[in-house]
């Protein structure tokens, strides 16, 4: 089976151009629709450990889950804290389905490996809640249950007979950690607020696990997000130069 290595989302689409014989329909029927967890805990600076009750660094550490994608980088991403707001590599951390101080703590006193501690550049973060993908519930809560779109990767592998491998693109990849985003879920991050019709959202593609999101069908998606699918498939599934 052919392997299709991909950094960005030009590189996936332009990549997919050529294994599905320039085909959109058959690209498009590897398409999904996914919800990440509908409340998060954000955390962008050493205060907000402290504004949680968080004694310190290690003590969120300590909990969280080995098994997820993010677990490697979490020193790397608490050092980008120290990097200016403008930075593109400044971070923010985010605790997956953690909605509030109490449920954090409870957690904590669990002594289990269970928290999913994500992560993604401030921009990034800001341009959510200016698209009103995701919303401030308080001052380190978000509700981000918005429905967004997705690939199966093995839906690519059956219906194009072709293997993806997503190369991370993270700056601060903690050292010997994956070169390569692992999980079936592959994520493309698009602005379905884009109002200039240039460019759509951000270009960065990473993969996840299904079994940690709700994972649908493409048509449940809104008007607006699938408009912008489609917008991005007009610009970017092309042949690569």
């Amino acid at each position: 089976m052919a392997v299709l290595e991909v950094r960005d989302r030009k590189s996936l689409w332009q990549g997919l151009h050529r294994a599905s014989v320039e085909s959109l329909e058959m690209v498009q029927a590897c398409l999904c629709s996914y919800s990440p967890p509908s409340k998060r805990l954000i955390l962008s600076s050493l205060e907000d450990f402290a504004a949680l009750g968080i004694s310190s660094p290690q003590q969120l550490h300590d909990v969280a889950d080995e098994s997820f994608w993010a677990y490697r980088d979490f020193y790397a991403v608490l050092s980008s804290f120290q990097l200016p707001e403008t930075d593109p590599e400044r971070r923010v951390m985010g605790i997956e389905g953690i909605g509030s101080k109490a449920a954090l703590h409870a957690a904590i006193q669990s002594g289990e490996r269970v928290l999913r501690i994500g992560h993604l550049s401030l921009g990034n973060l800001r341009g959510k809640v200016a698209n009103q993908e995701w919303r401030w519930i308080d001052k380190h809560a978000m509700d981000t249950s918005t429905l967004k779109p997705a690939l199966l990767r093995p839906r690519v592998r059956e219906l194009l007979g072709v293997e993806l491998r997503v190369m991370r693109h993270d700056a601060h990849l903690a050292d010997g950690g994956p070169t390569e985003s692992l999980g079936d879920l592959v994520i493309f991050d698009i602005d379905h607020a884009n109002p200039t019709g240039t460019e759509v959202g951000n270009s960065k593609v990473f993969c996840q696990c299904p079994s940690n999101y709700d994972v649908g069908e493409f048509a449940a998606l809104s008007a607006d997000q699938r408009n912008a699918v489609q917008l991005m498939f007009e610009i970017e599934f092309t042949r690569a130069p």
